[in-house]
């Protein structure tokens, strides 16, 4: 009887201990998966933190090139709104961009229908807004809706914020951001 009790007992035993490797085995492959999963995602904070500078260090260099511009540049909706301006707009028409933003372009230039010079109707093209390859491609609709044609400039008599008019050529360039044409 007692042989038996100690066979048993060295049974269980054994079992128990088996039971112990199997859970060391199962706790070793999920540690090893948990840092398979940190490393990856380690990887990935890393690229997202690259990327992010990267866009960071693009937008600084289109802003400074934006600002730094000696030509006035205007960026106005669909309804004709400025929405944003450089420094250079900020000095030629005389106001500071809170006073340029949120007016009408229209209310900048002495002559609105010289605005509309060269504007083309839904459906016609102009082999000269051709776009070259390689380039990326304009709003088509918003070209056509708005007074002028892209790449084409004109010449004005716009007006500072003083009063005090003064000449000017004009040229535009239509693009989509957020899906709104500016």
């Amino acid at each position: 009887g007692s042989i038996l009790a100690i066979v048993f007992s060295f049974s269980l035993l054994v079992r128990a201990l088996q039971r112990r490797e199997q859970d060391l085995v199962e706790t070793l492959r999920l540690k090893q998966d948990a840092e398979r999963s940190v490393h990856e995602k380690s990887l990935l904070l890393e690229s997202l933190s690259h990327n992010q500078q990267a866009l960071r260090d693009s937008s600084e260099h289109m802003s400074a090139i934006v600002d730094n511009a000696a030509d006035a540049i205007l960026i106005i909706d669909e309804a004709r709104t400025i929405v944003s301006c450089n420094r250079a707009a900020e000095a030629i028409f005389g106001a500071d961009s809170a006073a340029l933003l949120g007016r009408s372009a229209d209310t900048l230039f002495l002559d609105a229908e010289v605005l509309k010079q060269g504007e083309l109707s839904a459906g016609q093209s102009d082999p000269a807004r051709a776009d070259p390859p390689g380039s990326v491609q304009k709003d088509d609709d918003a070209m056509l809706a708005a007074p002028l044609v892209a790449g084409v400039s004109i010449e004005s008599t716009a007006t500072r914020i003083n009063g005090r008019h003064f000449p000017c050529d004009i040229s535009k360039a239509a693009f989509r951001l957020s899906g709104q044409a500016r």
